[in-house]
């Protein structure tokens, strides 16, 4: 009976002390995994640094919308690629550039491009998890994968897109960022940039908006199809609280300012069909276009042209 308990007690011993041998493996690998980490992030860092000093800044992709008027100044159509027509960033009300930077990057004006902290998060879930899908973005960041780069994830590309951020914090002011971000993200429903996004939404220019109209254009690039208005409204109605709860945390508004902008109505402007008038108009305009510029194809749905043209509108109805 004593051998029989002394066998089961040495069993258990053996048990205990192979969890034991098991912990001890697991918190060394941990250990190796961080250090390993830990290198990558530093080898990312200073080879991205080392190129941003010495290579230059390609030529950024942002087509933009050209906008053909008639003889009166009225807006009659758009060609386009990416639906965009730029501003600058004293035409963005500083409501909505608060909001953006609640959701998007409060700490923009604090770091230089790169949140260490975030990306050091960021690379251990993807070594441990032998994935490259976990972001780490701050605006630079984000305006350098839209500008430079294709959607394709991999180590290589990472160390591109710290290239590109550091290049970007390099040789542009902060206000040049977050004003070419602006204009470059997707905003959902063919929109590209903040006035575009206004225009297609709530047929407003950018200074009519209201607080809850603002908060919900500042949530959109986290999902455009999730939070559309269209699509989803009581997602984008949720979306509205969220943005403007993180503004509160950003002491960008108060509690009783809180209050107020939810209970904002928004009153969405309705998807429209784009059906041009005057067509053949519009096709002799383009083929001049291609005349003056022949080779440049597809220029006139890129270059941001502003045609002044003879169409009077008044004789197309």
């Amino acid at each position: 009976m004593r051998g029989h308990i002394n066998e089961i007690n040495s069993q258990r011993m053996e048990k205990m002390f192979g969890l034991f041998q098991h912990k001890i493996r697991k918190w060394a690998f941990k250990d190796i995994n961080i250090s390993y980490i830990s290198l990558i992030i530093a080898v990312l860092a200073l080879g991205s640094l080392l190129l941003a000093l010495y290579l230059p800044l390609p030529q950024s992709q942002m087509p933009t919308a050209t906008e053909v008027y008639d003889q009166s100044h009225k807006l009659v159509t758009t060609f386009f690629l990416e639906n965009r027509s730029p501003v600058t960033l004293d035409e963005v009300p500083p409501f909505l550039i608060n909001a953006i930077l609640a959701v998007e990057d409060h700490r923009f004006y604090q770091h230089h491009g790169i949140n260490l902290g975030r990306i050091f998060k960021a690379l251990v879930y993807d070594i441990l998890h032998h994935s490259w899908e976990q972001g780490a973005s701050t605006i630079t960041q984000q305006l350098a994968k839209n500008a430079y780069l294709n959607q394709e994830r991999n180590f290589f590309r990472k160390l591109q897109e710290l290239f590109y951020t550091i290049k970007l914090e390099l040789h542009f002011s902060k206000a040049q960022i977050l004003e070419l971000y602006l204009n470059q993200i997707y905003f959902g429903h063919g929109a590209y940039g903040l006035k575009i996004a206004a225009q297609t939404y709530f047929d407003k220019d950018l200074n009519q908006l209201n607080q809850s109209e603002m908060a919900l254009l500042a949530g959109l690039p986290k999902g455009p199809a999730y939070y559309s208005p269209y699509n989803h409204p009581r997602a984008s109605r949720q979306r509205i609280t969220e943005v403007l709860q993180r503004m509160q945390a950003c002491h960008y508004i108060s509690a009783r300012d809180f209050q107020a902008y939810c209970s904002q109505s928004l009153h969405t402007s309705g998807l429209r069909a784009r059906i041009p008038p005057a067509p053949y108009f519009l096709d002799l305009l383009q083929d001049e276009v291609s005349r003056i510029f022949p080779k440049k194809p597809g220029f006139i749905y890129k270059a941001g042209l502003i045609i002044e043209s003879t169409l009077d509108m008044t004789l197309q109805k």
